[in-house]
């Protein structure tokens, strides 16, 4: 257990110490901890406790995209929400018309590869 703790302690200060290292150089600190946090996938530092480490970072992807919302600043919503739409819209319908030529090509019917392409 104490190998755990350990392991948890040095990635968490880690990836403290990168936040603090990217808000001195003006950038955001949750591309450090995204760096830290892929640094330590790549060098296999999860070792015997991949699913302890595995827990851990989906609570560091909350955490992350609660830290994105925090920076969002809401005035600016209102006038990105007209230019977000327009490409929301044009992915779903890139996206639906290349999975529905695929389907089609499957053989599966207009409806079904129509149904399927829009959930993809």
């Amino acid at each position: 257990m104490s190998e755990i703790l350990l392991e948890f302690s040095l990635l968490f200060g880690a990836a403290i110490g990168a936040g603090m290292l990217m808000r001195f150089l003006k950038q955001p600190a949750f591309v450090g901890y995204l760096l830290v946090g892929l640094g330590a996938g790549m060098l296999g530092l999860a070792g015997s406790n991949r699913g302890l480490i595995e827990l851990f970072s989906s609570y560091g992807v909350m955490l992350l995209l609660f830290l994105v919302g925090l920076e969002m600043n809401l005035s600016e919503l209102g006038s990105l929400g007209k230019e977000a739409l327009a490409v929301a819209l044009g992915q779903i319908v890139v996206t639906a018309s290349f999975f529905l030529i695929i389907f089609r090509f499957l053989g599966l019917g207009v409806e079904t590869a129509l149904f399927l392409s829009f959930i993809l």
